[in-house]
């Protein structure tokens, strides 16, 4: 049945349920006394009967509009099912699409990245759907961790409603953004960046972490948004070459201490670019 037929028979019963309640209204509008019956006016002065009478009213119209709820609930139910079914197959046209998946910000190295290639999927999952926090994947160069993110993104978008594509920053990227308002003497971006970051309900990912040197502004901004994302537990993807351990030796032990709290994958094997 489709949505137009659910809809016809959504009307129908709203239509049979009003008029059952007014068939009854008219043939009730009057108490055994004479007075008439208003079912949505009740006052101090009505005598016994006609308050009885009321209520007597009240009570039918609400038995006669019990009986037809469950009926609508479940062609509402039915329709809400069949929107997500069809608003789920407009989202896998779409994500295979490589035009749309440019503009979402996937590159076409990763559009056909999917989760299953990852070795992670239950892992993932389990991190998107019950843990939240901080998820970090770590190895060595080349065992699939980029391509983790974006197989992750174009999951989310097919089974997701509403999801929209975060912005992934590589470290190095970050960095520069942040050294850029030091030298242009724009302070007040850097602090809007940082607070946006560290309060959006989007994801946040940071791709290379190691990469490179990071400079004291930068440690301490990342460790400022990671901090207050876990915190808050809102979901927060870091890839990273080294292990944690190496990153609190080399960078900052308390960003180190955050990651670890999370979700740690591990990704290992040989460096993929090299085999081909």
């Amino acid at each position: 049945m489709t949505i137009s037929e659910l809809e016809k028979q959504l009307e129908t019963l709203r239509t049979d349920c009003i008029k059952e309640k007014n068939d009854y209204l008219n043939d009730n509008r009057f108490c055994a006394c004479g007075d008439p019956i208003g079912y949505y006016k009740l006052s101090i002065n009505d005598p016994d009967c006609c308050t009885k009478k009321k209520n007597k009213v009240r009570g039918v119209i609400e038995d006669i509009e019990s009986k037809y709820i469950p009926q609508a609930e479940e062609i509402k139910n039915a329709i809400n099912k069949l929107e997500n079914e069809e608003d789920k197959k407009r989202r896998e046209r779409n994500i295979e699409d490589r035009h749309f998946q440019h503009d979402f910000g996937i590159p076409p190295k990763y559009h056909g990245a999917t989760i299953e290639d990852s070795g992670h999927k239950k892992e993932i999952s389990d991190w998107w759907t019950i843990s939240k926090g901080v998820l970090t994947l770590t190895g060595s160069a080349g065992t699939g961790k980029t391509r983790t993110i974006y197989a992750l993104i174009r999951h989310l978008y097919v089974t997701q409603r509403g999801f929209k594509s975060p912005k992934v920053w590589s470290v190095p990227e970050f960095t520069k953004e942040i050294q850029g308002y030091h030298y242009c003497d724009t302070a007040w971006k850097e602090t809007q960046l940082i607070n946006d970051m560290a309060n959006s309900d989007k994801i946040v990912i940071f791709d290379d972490l190691g990469a490179e040197k990071l400079t004291d502004a930068t440690r301490q901004n990342l460790f400022i948004i990671i901090k207050k994302r876990e915190e808050w537990e809102k979901r927060t993807l870091i890839t990273t070459n080294l292990t944690i351990k190496e990153i609190s030796e080399s960078f900052d032990d308390r960003i180190a201490s955050r990651l670890a709290g999370g979700m740690v994958l591990k990704y290992g094997g040989k460096d993929m670019r090299l085999q081909k």
